[in-house]
């Protein structure tokens, strides 16, 4: 049985409707979407690759001229849309992005 199955007979609904509960939930809590895609990140990418993601998003904050402050969640989500054709996996597509950013220096 699905997780999403287990979680809707948890709930009493319909697997759509729980799967609706958790779009709703990580759409008001982006935090939690930001952890979630953390820790994610962190069992897909080696520690080298991981804070080379950060050094980019820390540089992207830092000469933001909009002073407004990005998260992971939206780093990966541009990441994502960039690389959407080929893209197979949320780690090997943050690998291919870094590399490609590599090259461009």
């Amino acid at each position: 049985m699905s997780v999403l199955k287990r979680l809707a007979y948890a709930l009493d609904c319909s697997p759509a409707l729980a799967a609706s509960f958790l779009i709703e939930a990580s759409i008001r809590n982006s935090d939690f979407v930001d952890e979630y895609m953390t820790r994610h990140l962190e069992e897909e990418l080696d520690q080298g690759r991981l804070r080379e993601l950060k050094e980019v998003l820390k540089f992207i904050n830092k000469n933001n001229p909009y002073k407004e402050e990005y998260s992971l969640h939206n780093l990966i989500s541009y990441i994502m849309d960039e690389l959407k054709v080929g893209a197979t996996n949320l780690g090997s597509s943050v690998q291919n992005w870094l590399e490609s950013m590599q090259h461009k220096k």
